[in-house]
């Protein structure tokens, strides 16, 4: 392969992490930041049953269940600890949706960590309780956003692998009083939260210089050396646990 295009492949995460990096002091400014989570029913056909919505500070501008009459899968509701009997008196869809289309309409920056999906469960709702939805193809994927700041480039692959928001937590301390995670202000919290640190400037550790001996993902995710000289990275490497 071409010297000049291997510089460029090796380039190619550093350009997209500085990308992701400049792109977060530009939300983190907007005065209609809003963070978004929602807990649905499970991951197959998925109805929304709780919706939390930020502020870029973190505050709270809607915390509210959500009324379906859609059974909830057993890991989902281990997960985000919402039963189907605290849904009964829920506001309806169609209340909760107003409200959401207030906080999340064009004109707020509007950042989610799996938007994909979370549209897709509010839309499924909404058809199945004849509610009108409203524009959301606005949302900023956080996952995608966070990908090249927290996660794990695959060499082999040449891509980023799947990053989870618990990968994007990683060892990272967080506030004693955010709600559990993997309920939806939990996630929310720790959203806005990761948004906040990365896209304010940090002291951190200067990059090994390219002649340095050693793996560059161990170096990248503090753990010990793994005894692979693989910095630069090479193909004959790749941490398959982590990518």
């Amino acid at each position: 392969m071409n010297q000049h295009l291997d510089t460029d492949l090796d380039a190619a995460p550093a350009r997209e992490r500085a990308a992701a990096l400049a792109r977060l002091p530009e939300l983190l400014g907007s005065p209609t930041l809003r963070i978004l989570s929602v807990a649905t029913t499970g991951l197959r056909q998925a109805h929304p049953v709780q919706i939390v919505v930020l502020d870029g500070d973190g505050r709270t501008l809607l915390d509210t269940l959500v009324h379906t009459d859609q059974p909830i899968e057993p890991d989902a509701q281990a997960l985000h600890g919402v039963q189907a009997a605290q849904l009964a008196d829920a506001p309806r869809l169609a209340q909760v949706m107003e409200d959401l289309e207030r906080l999340t309409w064009y004109g707020n920056d509007v950042v989610a960590f799996n938007p994909g999906f979370t549209i897709d469960a509010l839309v499924r709702a909404c058809r199945a309780q004849g509610v009108e939805a409203f524009g959301m193809g606005h949302w900023v994927d956080g996952q995608a956003l966070l990908t090249p700041i927290c996660g794990v480039y695959n060499w082999t692959r040449g891509a980023w692998g799947r990053l989870s928001l618990a990968q994007a937590i990683g060892q990272q301390p967080m506030p004693g009083h955010f709600a559990a995670i993997g309920t939806a202000l939990g996630n929310a919290q720790r959203l806005a939260y990761l948004l906040r640190w990365h896209g304010t400037p940090q002291d951190a550790p200067a990059e090994p210089e390219a002649e340095t001996s050693g793996c560059r993902e161990c170096w990248r995710h503090g753990q010990p050396d793994c005894g692979f000289a693989c910095y630069p990275p090479s193909d004959a490497h790749v941490h398959e646990d982590r990518a």
